[in-house]
């Protein structure tokens, strides 16, 4: 594989078993309900850069807390020298968890929840959370569409803002500042609107990196084929197109991607620069059907940390952790 394409994983889960993997610490259900973790009421949320911080949701079932609106714990696994050192529990208050930013430091993590009309942060050192924003009657905001991160110091969010009488204004990338307080929080990077219906046909996939980084897949009906584009620094930049192009994976201004021709029944693996428009082709003929980048996987019931270098899975049995050696 060319270097250049070193920076896209491409993985499946057998290739946890390998000898390349070393496997840190397996937490059986025995330990884990030591610690009061209840292992069919969570979910594995994601890793910290290192690796060394697991945030898990946890369910709660106590029905007084329940009536209080406190219906799920964050729960932070930390790791240390390949071996789990304690378990914090973060009651959050919220009744819908929906999805989870963690900033790279560590130290905090933005979650939304009530179908985007809520945020609380969680202070990881301290161990509490807070209420940061939800929706007020009478008072203009934004709501999230199930689309949070952070990146590069900054949690983003995709969504809508509206008005005083709760009208939407349109779809919006935004930057949240949790510190702030109102709807100052929210400053708008980006009218997602305005892109998404200049776009010449459906679009069945899209990504969002930063306000500069934009990525989708559209079918064009005059030309009856699937594009792969990018909005890149404010201008349209066209990457591929072919019979079918199913999905892709990118980051950092490079797309790992299949293009398959129904007509010759092949099927090409490649990875495209946008900067340069160089492309890197993989494979020929070989039908992936799953691409991701670590920093964002979520793929069912495994989570890779954003370098790559540490994963957690988690069965019926327990919570796997390890780390993956660097080649």
């Amino acid at each position: 594989m060319p270097k250049a394409a070193r920076v896209l994983l491409v993985l499946v889960l057998s290739s946890l078993l390998c000898p390349a993997l070393r496997a840190d610490q397996d937490i059986p259900l025995s330990r884990l309900s030591s610690l009061g973790v209840v292992l069919q009421r969570c979910m594995l949320n994601v890793l910290s850069p290192d690796g060394g911080l697991l945030l898990v949701q946890q369910k709660t079932s106590d029905t007084g807390r329940i009536r209080k609106g406190l219906v799920y714990d964050l729960l932070a696994f930390r790791f240390k020298d390949g071996k789990l050192l304690r378990v914090d529990r973060i009651p959050l208050p919220m009744r819908e968890y929906e999805q989870i930013a963690l900033a790279d430091s560590g130290k905090e993590a933005l979650i939304m929840g009530h179908r985007g009309a809520l945020l609380v942060l969680a202070d990881l050192e301290k161990k509490t959370a807070r209420v940061v924003w939800k929706h007020t009657k009478g008072v203009p905001g934004f709501r999230c569409e199930g689309l949070m991160w952070f990146r590069d110091g900054r949690y983003y969010a995709v969504g809508y803002s509206y008005d005083e009488r709760a009208v939407a204004l349109g779809d919006d990338m935004v930057v949240i500042d949790p510190h702030q307080s109102g709807p100052g929080m929210f400053r708008k990077v980006m009218d997602v609107g305005k892109l998404m219906t200049s776009i010449p046909g459906p679009v069945s996939l899209r990504v969002f990196d930063s306000p500069d980084a934009v990525y989708y897949i559209y079918w064009d009906p005059k030309a009856r084929k699937t594009r792969l584009e990018a909005y890149w620094n404010g201008k349209k930049t066209p990457l591929n197109e072919a019979d079918l192009i199913p999905t892709f994976a990118c980051h950092g201004g490079r797309v790992l991607h299949d293009t398959r021709s129904l007509e010759k029944k092949t099927i090409e693996t490649l990875i495209q620069d946008v900067p340069t428009g160089k492309k890197w082709v993989l494979a020929k003929g070989i039908p992936y059907t799953y691409y991701f980048v670590s920093e964002k996987v979520a793929t069912g019931t495994l989570r890779l940390s954003p370098n790559g270098t540490a994963y957690a899975f988690m069965n019926p049995r327990g919570i796997h952790w390890g780390q993956i050696p660097p080649r």
